[in-house]
């Protein structure tokens, strides 16, 4: 085979499981790429004293992650949450308002992605490169 033609045989391959990624912008896309129509759209982080919630809901044609804990707003994000493997996911960040209760080095952090593992319906894994945080459903 030649190079050329092995060249264009692995970009065309490339490009075709890029357009094959399964991406949710919406609950109804999100629950049919968790596989389960039940998945909880409220959560508790379990593990601090000033335990973060989370939220999902629909926003403006993407997901939205809300982001609170009892000081206020830690966050607001949109998105949309792609499949990365088995139980795991990553949402791709369009915005990010932050809110006052959200840490200065989490704020400078330029998140553009997070990093989403769900290995059973009552767990959930939310983690980017300055913080890592596991929620049950409220």
């Amino acid at each position: 085979m030649s190079k050329s033609f092995m060249f264009i045989f692995l970009m065309l391959s490339s490009l075709s499981s890029f357009a094959q990624e399964q991406c949710a912008r919406n609950i109804v896309e999100l629950k049919t790429l968790v596989g389960n129509s039940d998945i909880p759209l409220n959560w508790q982080e379990n593990a601090r004293g000033n335990p973060l919630t989370l939220r999902l809901s629909n926003g403006g044609g993407a997901l939205r992650l809300k982001l609170t804990n009892p000081k206020g707003d830690w966050a607001d994000v949109s998105g949309v949450i792609c499949k990365r493997g088995t139980n795991t996911y990553v949402a791709r960040v369009n915005q990010i308002v932050w809110g006052p209760a959200a840490p200065g080095m989490v704020k400078s952090a330029g998140i553009k992605t997070i990093n989403l593992s769900l290995p059973y319906h009552s767990q959930l894994r939310v983690s980017v490169s300055v913080f890592s945080f596991n929620f049950s459903p409220l």
